[in-house]
């Protein structure tokens, strides 16, 4: 075991004391959560991983996390770069040292647990969905492979607020959960070549929409009526990372 490991073991241990000590402050708070930050650096880069799966409450710490440590303003950090169970940070390490981040990395994990819900900051964000059509040339087979009508598949997908776990692999590319698990469907076979920005896609448990026309295997059920990412604004995307969708049919 290595002396940072060590290390990164005794700040859980301490976090953890903390945690206990204010059981009962709270609800709200991911005291449950059996999480422990693994920290590791490649050059510039600080990745720390707390899961490796989709799950909304880890995901949560992390976008609080990224919130907390920008808050800060510290001069080191340049960037936060949250995904589902680890968020890495881009760190001009001739302004600080590792040991210090590793320090405000746990302080800032020891917050967002303690905190919990209360402490994490998202918006509701309304987006109009043309379905089907031209739009969603897959919603009729979705329709088929899960045994429901186009209007019920519609009208379940309009009936959760979803949460947006990241923004990837693509510029602007949303990633939204979890669907109702009536509308799972797997990824295409072969990918198409080009999807039409805005497109509205279901792959696996998740559901999201493309910034930009790229390739992709998701089916597509829907385009949104209006336009979600441009480069030329100073948040480009209409969504952001812990951000919560509510989809609303145009017709």
């Amino acid at each position: 075991m290595t002396r940072c490991r060590r290390r990164e073991i005794i700040l859980v241990n301490h976090h953890r004391r903390r945690i206990a000590s204010t059981k009962g402050a709270g609800s709200d708070r991911f005291d449950a959560l059996d999480y422990e930050p693994r920290i590791t650096r490649f050059g510039k880069y600080v990745y720390v991983q707390l899961c490796d799966k989709i799950d909304i409450d880890c995901n949560r710490v992390v976008h609080s996390m990224d919130y907390l440590l920008r808050k800060k303003r510290f001069k080191w950090l340049l960037e936060g770069v949250p995904a589902y169970g680890t968020l890495a940070l881009i760190v001009d390490f001739e302004k600080t040292s590792m040991h210090e981040v590793r320090e405000y990395v746990f302080g800032a994990f020891n917050s967002a647990m303690l905190q919990g819900q209360k402490g994490f900051r998202s918006r509701v964000v309304t987006l109009g969905v043309k379905y089907g059509g031209e739009y969603g040339p897959d919603i009729e087979m979705v329709a088929k492979e899960t045994g429901l009508t186009i209007k019920q598949v519609v009208k379940m997908h309009t009936s959760r607020i979803y949460h947006c776990y990241m923004l990837g692999f693509s510029p602007g590319f949303v990633y939204l959960g979890e669907l109702d698990p009536r509308l799972w469907v797997k990824r295409l076979d072969t990918p198409r070549t080009k999807v039409p920005a805005g497109s509205v896609g279901l792959a696996g448990s998740q559901t999201g929409f493309y910034g930009i026309s790229s390739p992709g295997g998701w089916r597509i059920i829907g385009r949104l009526a209006e336009r979600s990412f441009d480069v030329r604004l100073k948040e480009p995307s209409k969504v952001r990372p812990g951000d919560d969708v509510k989809f609303v049919e145009i017709r």
